[in-house]
């Protein structure tokens, strides 16, 4: 009798515990994807700072798709148009694909529509 009521409180709690130890994996690898569009864009950054734009470009890039806030996408795409011209590493038409992007994560972002017109 006793066996059957510790099962019948043991079982809701290991079931318990083990969604939530699925729940905490989840958010621990969200935060790594959340961590990992920062950081490629902070290396981009340090790329630009070095003067090496290729390698920023490719990263502005890589942290369009990595970063999850849209407002985070629009700047990076930004930054990308940006060294693209800059560097002269893209053409014209990718420039405004990237300058058009950018409005399309965030409509409102003044910089990147002054440098699409």
């Amino acid at each position: 009798m006793k066996l059957t009521t510790l099962l019948k409180w043991f079982l809701p709690m290991l079931l318990l515990a083990s969604i939530g130890t699925k729940l905490i994996v989840y958010s621990e690898e969200q935060e790594k994807k959340h961590r990992l569009g920062f950081e490629t864009y902070a290396a981009a950054s340090e790329a630009v700072k070095s003067g090496d734009a290729k390698t920023a470009y490719v990263l502005y890039l890589q942290s369009i798709y990595e970063l999850e806030n849209p407002a985070d996408k629009a700047v990076a795409a930004y930054e990308a148009a940006n060294v693209g011209w800059a560097g002269g590493i893209a053409d014209y038409y990718t420039l405004v694909g990237l300058y058009q992007q950018s409005l399309r994560y965030n409509p409102e972002f003044y910089e990147a529509a002054i440098n699409l017109e």
